[in-house]
């Protein structure tokens, strides 16, 4: 069973992302050759997790995902999910204040950088103004 499946089977009961979004979004992250994600609000990690495990089957790529301070009570937490999959390496989860209030509010975001430098930005964290930034209501 892939990874991608795991999270199916271990988590699909879990809210909020359904197995046919997480289906669109691999193969987003396939058409777009995503490498480095940023998602913004994962409530227990379960679409971090799918994103994760999409990254782990394709054997590259990273994710910065962001929540509020409260993720981390939440039964289970993204901490929690991730090792059960054993997907926490491919995974940055940063918590602080609602981003609601920095940068606007939606149901999902997240930014795709696939433009590869060999620059001072490369790695896991690139010149943001160089991200194109998708935004799904799913």
């Amino acid at each position: 069973m892939d990874n991608f499946e795991k999270v199916r089977s271990s988590f699909g009961k879990l809210e909020y992302m359904h197995h046919p979004q997480a289906k669109l979004l691999r193969d987003l992250i396939i058409k777009y050759d995503a490498q480095d994600i940023l998602e913004i609000g994962f409530f227990h990690g379960k679409s971090s997790a799918y994103i994760a495990s999409i990254l782990e089957d394709l054997g590259r790529g990273h994710l910065v995902t962001l929540d509020r301070d409260t993720a981390r009570k939440r039964k289970p937490n993204i901490e929690q999910v991730l090792s059960t999959l054993d997907l926490a390496h491919r995974v940055t989860p940063i918590f602080g204040p609602p981003v609601g209030r920095i940068i606007g509010k939606s149901n999902f975001k997240f930014g795709i950088n696939n433009h590869r430098s060999n620059g001072p930005n490369s790695g896991h964290y690139p010149n943001l103004s160089r991200w194109q930034a998708m935004e799904l209501n799913l």
